[in-house]
């Protein structure tokens, strides 16, 4: 029998059986023609249906019109659950025997009627102990005494039940089993069949998805590194001003500078979250023991100037984890924004972290994030980890799109539950690590003004200006070059001139032209004693031991200091 557009058995190969047909008596004949066209009745009621969904409503609907049974459900087996999922009824209470609801498969006649994979009939459910008893309950209300529950089984595996339920006094026949076991085969094809193109458009759907993210990293390193540049400009500026400021005793000009500091550190963070999507956004992972401190402040910090109560709860110890602890804060804290921002007034957001062994998968960090709030629309489900899309007013649609690529380049996992409102729990998996983590090396103090040559490459004026500036106020004597050949030129003479750089501070990517990369072997070769600094908008992938340190722009005067220290005590 087809059933939208793909093959499947005919209700004929179960309905009759020609050897029997000299035997029968007209009555039963005609039953038996009477169950064949209901069959086929419900059989066409349902052709050209696409979805699961759709195919379990028509089919009890039909069930209902074309038969004697007053109620009728289809239920899907879900093996993670160990229960049956509802996925269409008729005539039963709805309070009761709600959509999506999920019935136990142990202890129930459904199950054993699918273990058995045998039709099996009740004719007195108020008192069979085959029958689950809070269903015994609620069928009795409805005066249903008497059922049938039908396995559905494609190819072995076991997709669910339909199940009948009639009034006393009204046995299912040998005919009408028959029917049943038409339905069933039937049924059980065209579920799977439906199953099997769900997953397929489910697999369409993340590919399309993972092309899109692609396509937006691309586009996010772009706008990043140009924004980096300009925050740079802007940062660099600021700061001089800031210092000048305070050389000259101005407090308030001092105050107002910083303030804008603090301003353009918030431009920062945007900008953070676009380098995500992009091949630089990856982790700088470290093994770590501060990851529940981190939870826990950070947890808090995003909690505070709201009405929402934050309770926090870390099953000590978290052990080991190889993070990066600004990524994973920023998880943290967008989630539980997010939280905040869905609750009521007065409510509670409750984070809880633990870890957890799980034999061969070896340990886990799982850190959850339950809120009571409004909820996601089911509909919007599927959409949440998209960049830009949101539901909330004035949202970036970015939090949880961020947060998704973090975990999962941290090669872990975050899921969301969330039902409209009952509110939204979220759950990070992160991999545990099995190592030590060395005692902290004590740092000495910076060694005051520096001195000596510094070069300086980068092809924006702005930042190139900035870092001159920059490097100057620290002491150095400094020579700039907008791109890499430039710089080598530079490098070279001033090694003939016997003044060599002491530092070269590098941008890493230069439109057309050499970026810090492509020249930093040459420059090694020129002078051995040269320290490299590279300077970009995130950590640097590929041969990160060719860098003596690492400077994130935008920066301030003091995080390039610490750089240079960084380098020179390489």
């Amino acid at each position: 029998m087809a059933s939208g557009g793909a093959g499947g058995p005919s209700p004929h190969d179960t309905m009759v059986d020609e050897g029997e047909v000299d035997a029968l008596s007209r009555e039963e004949l005609v039953e038996r023609a009477r169950a064949l066209q209901s069959v086929l009745r419900i059989a066409r009621s349902v052709v050209g249906t696409e979805t699961l969904d759709e195919l379990a409503e028509r089919f009890v609907e039909a069930v209902a019109a074309y038969t004697r049974f007053p109620a009728v459900v289809v239920l899907r087996y879900l093996p993670d659950r160990e229960g049956y999922e509802i996925v269409a009824q008729r005539g039963f209470d709805e309070s009761k025997f709600p959509p999506r609801a999920i019935l136990p498969a142990k202890g129930s006649l459904t199950g054993l009627a699918v273990e058995r994979r045998e039709i099996l009939t009740t004719e007195d459910i108020e008192h069979d102990a085959r029958v689950t008893p809070n269903v015994r309950e609620a069928l009795a209300a409805n005066q249903y005494t008497s059922g049938a529950c039908v396995p559905l089984i494609y190819d072995g595996e076991v997709l669910g039940s339909f199940n009948l339920i009639y009034p006393r006094g009204t046995a299912i026949g040998v005919t009408e089993r028959r029917m049943l076991g038409a339905l069933g085969t039937w049924l059980g094809v065209a579920m799977a069949q439906r199953i099997a193109a769900a997953r397929e458009r489910d697999l369409e759907t993340q590919a399309r998805r993972a092309q899109q993210l692609e396509s937006l990293g691309v586009l996010a390193g772009g706008i990043a590194h140009d924004f980096n540049n300009l925050l740079t400009g802007i940062v660099g500026n600021i700061e001089l001003a800031r210092v000048l400021a305070e050389d000259a005793r101005d407090t308030r000009g001092s105050k107002l500078l910083s303030d804008a500091l603090g301003a353009a550190s918030r431009a920062t963070a945007l900008v953070t979250q676009l380098l995500t999507f992009s091949r630089g956004g990856a982790p700088t992972r470290k093994a770590t023991e501060e990851l529940g401190g981190i939870i826990r402040e950070v947890a808090a910090f995003a909690c505070r100037g709201t009405s929402v109560l934050c309770e926090i709860e870390i099953v000590e110890p978290l052990g080991v984890a190889e993070v990066d602890l600004g990524q994973i804060g920023q998880v943290i804290q967008n989630l539980v924004l997010n939280a905040c921002q869905a609750s009521s007034s007065g409510a509670t957001v409750n984070v809880r972290a633990r870890r957890e062994g799980r034999g061969a998968e070896g340990d886990w960090i799982v850190i959850e994030v339950v809120d009571a709030g409004r909820g996601i629309p089911a509909e919007h489900l599927p959409r949440i980890f998209e960049p830009f899309f949101t539901i909330r007013a004035g949202g970036t649609g970015l939090g949880l799109a961020v947060s998704h690529s973090i975990v999962r380049r941290h090669g872990g996992r975050l899921s969301v539950k969330s039902e409209v409102g009952r509110g939204t729990h979220v759950v990070v998996e992160l991999p545990g690590a099995d190592v030590r983590v060395a005692a902290a090396p004590i740092e000495a103090p910076p060694a005051g003004p520096f001195s000596g040559r510094a070069l300086v490459m980068d092809d924006d004026r702005t930042v190139r200006d900035i870092a001159v500036l920059l490097l100057e106020r620290l002491g150095f004597e400094v020579t700039a070059a907008h791109h890499g050949a430039e710089a080598l030129d530079l490098a070279t003479q001033a090694a003939a001139d016997g003044r060599p750089f002491r530092v070269a501070l590098l941008d890493l990517t230069i439109v057309g032209g050499l970026g810090g990369a492509e020249i930093a072997g040459d420059l090694r070769n020129l002078n051995q004693g040269i320290r490299l600094i590279v300077s970009t908008g995130y950590a640097p992938e590929g041969a990160a031991d060719i860098w003596d340190a690492h400077l994130n722009k935008p920066y301030h005067l003091e995080q390039l200091s610490s750089a240079v220290e960084r380098a020179l005590s390489a």
